[in-house]
């Protein structure tokens, strides 16, 4: 199916959280970066895509801790030993395509992996530095991987017998008064008693509010996807670096309020669309840049001015 020239209308919370944080770096991120994977693209939504497919070191981490505990849930034996040395051929292979493949990723950068740290400061990447951040990221990584087969949460799944529900959704989300919703639910399981069981095994440090956010958005997409009621629907936060959880169920009215949250997220949104019903948006200069501490931080610096 042709991709039209403007991306489907939707919503999702990392989309909200980046036009919160920035409205330039959410029109970088959802408008300009679209299309920027054809070849024919002009140069400056190639860069764009380019930019968005950076990886920062400690989201690409997540990602392989993330690969082990969703392994082992699914029938897999894991040994520390075994994982960690798969999460250090990756990263090595990271630090190898970041380095020496920069012409591959140019050409190909959803298949080709660039660290942002890399990208942005190659001149500090040599041997010792490499060796340094790997290293690093290994006892993070062995940090999470002790507190995973020690949690409380993998104990009551295997007294259970829990195990994983399947969600077949390549991107799952639901339907909220005409708007796609992204809920990326990863992990959800079904209990003795018939509720739904969702469990998020974070690597990264709490951040409050928006877990919660998160959690009430895959409740929404588990009582949608299958005709489940919000009081059967558990949820748990494990924090695997501190080795701390955090239990939460929701009620009904706590879900209305998030849905008018989402709605009223929205139109706010929409405020900055210049044709609402094709998703077109305004001119970049109605996109105002936040200058402040997160510049440093953003993938799109770049091309920022």
């Amino acid at each position: 199916m042709a991709l039209g020239p403007y991306p489907e209308k939707s919503w999702s919370l990392s989309k909200h959280r980046e036009f919160i944080e920035c409205r330039r770096k959410y029109f970088f991120s959802t408008f300009e970066q679209w299309g920027g994977w054809e070849l024919t693209a002009p140069e400056s939504k190639q860069k764009a895509y380019r930019l968005k497919k950076l990886s920062s070191l400690h989201a690409f981490l997540g990602t392989l801790v993330h690969r082990e505990i969703a392994g082992a849930l699914r029938g897999s034996l894991l040994t520390l030993d075994e994982s960690l040395s798969r999460i250090k051929k990756s990263l090595l292979k990271g630090f190898d395509d970041s380095i020496k493949r920069a012409a591959s990723w140019e050409m190909d950068p959803k298949n080709v992996i660039m660290f942002q740290e890399v990208y942005y400061q190659r001149e500090k990447w040599d041997q010792e530095a490499v060796t340094l951040a790997v290293e690093e990221l290994l006892d993070k990584a062995r940090i999470c991987l002790n507190n995973f087969m020690i949690s409380d949460s993998l104990k009551l799944l295997k007294i259970e017998k829990c195990l994983p529900i399947e969600v077949e959704d390549r991107f799952p989300s639901f339907n909220l008064n005409g708007l796609k919703v992204f809920s990326i639910v990863d992990l959800l399981f079904k209990r003795s008693n018939g509720s739904f069981w969702i469990i998020d095994w974070k690597t990264g440090k709490p951040d409050g509010e928006n877990d919660s956010r998160q959690l009430k958005l895959y409740s929404m997409y588990v009582s949608n996807r299958y005709c489940a009621k919000i009081e059967d629907i558990h949820c748990t936060d494990e924090f695997l670096l501190e080795g701390e959880k955090i239990d939460l169920s929701f009620t009904e009215e706590d879900i209305s309020v998030e849905k008018q949250r989402i709605i009223f997220s929205n139109k706010k949104m929409e405020e900055y669309l210049e044709d609402v019903g094709l998703n077109k948006p305004k001119d970049v200069s109605q996109f105002p840049k936040k200058n402040d501490d997160n510049c440093h931080y953003c993938q799109f610096r770049e091309i920022c001015s």
